[in-house]
């Protein structure tokens, strides 16, 4: 293999060695021409990106906008890692209350109903699927996450052998 040593343009074209590179009459004409020359722009080959999306990336990166909403989400991401340590507290408070009384405490169960949808736009406000800041900056939330309790609640049972029931066909006696 010839070596040409470190003679290649960021085209990926090769040089030879001066002494090879020579056309025969020819002083100090290149076989190849240079990249300017042929009209190659350099800085997108050299990065790998057109112009306009160069730009388009400063103008992200200067983006006062952007700036903000990434102090708002350092803010909003040690407010999740606080609540967590609410929910937490939450369950094993409502565990031990459950464990002495034999009953569920509502006031805990809406606390952490309400703390659980807060922990939802919290979540969707760091993942960018919402630009609504959250408590402090927005009301607290009344709803469930998601869908809400009506969504998730079971149709109602009927009794077996009533009509709409799921009752099993009654077995053959010989």
């Amino acid at each position: 293999m010839v070596s040409w040593g470190n003679r290649c343009n960021p085209v990926g074209t090769c040089r030879p060695p001066s002494s090879v590179n020579r056309k025969v009459g020819a002083e100090d004409e290149p076989l190849l021409a240079e990249p300017a020359a042929a009209g190659i722009d350099l800085a997108a080959i050299h990065t790998g990106v057109p112009p306009a999306v160069e730009q388009e990336t400063k103008d992200n990166l200067t983006s006062r906008k952007t700036w903000i909403r990434v102090v708002y989400m350092i803010l909003f991401a040690v407010i999740f890692n606080i609540v967590e340590f609410v929910i937490a507290v939450v369950a094993i408070v409502q565990f031990l209350s459950t464990l002495f009384t034999g009953k569920v405490n509502q006031q805990l169960q809406a606390l952490g109903h309400g703390v659980g949808a807060y922990v939802n736009e919290i979540t969707q406000f760091l993942t960018y699927h919402t630009d609504d800041k959250p408590y402090p900056f927005a009301p607290w939330p009344k709803g469930a996450p998601g869908a809400g309790k009506a969504a998730r609640a079971k149709p109602p049972r009927t009794p077996k052998g009533k009509a709409g029931g799921t009752s099993r066909p009654a077995a053959k006696t010989p």
